[in-house]
């Protein structure tokens, strides 16, 4: 980012959370800086959004932007999926339904859960022996 190009994106948010938070005068050198730091992390439409939030809910400060920002960024990652391997033998994602014997996670986790405890248990028989 060159320096005008810093200079204008600057001015806007600092126009904008001016009008938002209801101050007067100037935003302070570091708070204009954490301000485009996020918004070259999150994107302007992001910040601006976050300050108007900010905003209705009475928080004027830049740590509250901040989790609003973290926190929605948590939401829109997606969530990684576990592929387990159901009673009946068929994979399948643990979220949904054994398409072969319709088990549900708790059904197969339990299920699972003995026949680990019971493999455990043969290899440490074998070994000791």
């Amino acid at each position: 980012m060159t320096h005008e190009e810093y200079k204008q994106n600057g001015a806007n948010l600092e126009q904008y959370l001016l009008a938002c938070w209801g101050r007067d005068g100037r935003v302070g050198y570091i708070i204009l800086h954490e301000l485009l730091e996020l918004a070259k992390e999150h994107g302007y439409n992001n910040v601006y959004r976050a300050i108007k939030i900010a905003a209705e809910a009475n928080v004027r400060n830049i740590r509250y932007v901040k989790g609003i920002l973290t926190k929605e960024k948590k939401k829109s990652e997606p969530k990684p999926r576990l592929r387990i391997e159901c009673t009946c033998g068929t994979a399948h994602f643990a979220d949904e339904r054994c398409p072969t014997c319709t088990a549900t996670l708790p059904d197969v986790t339990v299920a699972q859960a003995k026949k680990s405890m019971e493999t455990l248990f043969n290899r440490f028989n074998n070994t000791s022996q």
